[in-house]
């Protein structure tokens, strides 16, 4: 008969096969994104594709929200403490992502995504973060436009049309997490006076991947993920 093993036990010794789970002290890659069809697939698609990759004889360590916060835990800080402890961050900065930041004003609830935005505009400038690598996504063309194709972020609904107001909520929670972390970090000088528009307009400064250029091409996680690398 063949030897039983018990799940802890095939874990530890299937580790190198099985895609990372929990929290660590450093990661690789921080992948941001908003909840929703479209984004989440490509975001699990590159945590799957980036785990993959061997660096320096061991496995690229990414942070996905969904594959790596624990319950019962601060969910902010712990992504706080990963973004902040991460070599570089790569932005889903998409349509979808956008819309329901259009919306924002100086006194709404704190939106997630703009508060995890505005934390590694703070980190990069603060050089905590050593690159930042959006993924620029637009609309998905509909069958009769051309299926699997897609338009540029830079339409109706893109960053041009995002309001020119500072979160004051976003901004506190930005001050404290920074305060939290170890060794503390004071706000930037202009922190304060960010707003939405700016925050968006600084992340897409960066180099990175423009998805409507990977149009046609099958896997697009896998083709982001490759240009990434």
């Amino acid at each position: 008969p063949g030897e039983r093993l018990e799940a802890e036990e095939l874990r530890e010794r299937f580790e190198g096969f099985l895609p990372p789970r929990g929290l660590r002290d450093s990661y690789d890659v921080f992948v941001s994104y908003r909840w929703g069809e479209l984004d989440s697939d490509l975001a699990a698609g590159l945590f799957t594709l980036l785990s993959q990759e061997i660096v320096e004889r061991r496995a690229v360590q990414v942070f996905l929200d969904k594959e790596r916060l624990q319950g019962g835990r601060n969910f902010q800080r712990d992504f706080c403490h990963a973004l902040a402890s991460s070599i570089v961050a790569v932005p889903l900065v998409s349509l979808s992502a956008l819309r329901r930041m259009l919306t924002l004003r100086s006194d709404s609830e704190v939106d997630n995504l703009l508060l995890e935005w505005s934390l590694m505009v703070e980190l990069q400038e603060q050089g905590r973060l050593r690159a930042c690598c959006p993924i620029l996504l637009g609309r998905p063309y509909t069958q009769a436009e051309g299926a699997g194709g897609m338009s540029s972020l830079f339409v109706p609904g893109g960053p041009a049309d995002l309001p020119f107001v500072v979160c004051t909520k976003v901004v506190s929670e930005v001050a404290s997490l920074l305060s939290s972390l170890s060794p503390p970090l004071l706000p930037s000088p202009g922190l304060g006076t960010r707003t939405v528009r700016d925050t968006v307009a600084l992340l897409t400064k960066n180099l990175g991947v423009t998805a409507w250029n990977l149009q046609g091409r099958q896997g697009s996680a896998r083709e982001a993920a490759s240009q990434l690398h």
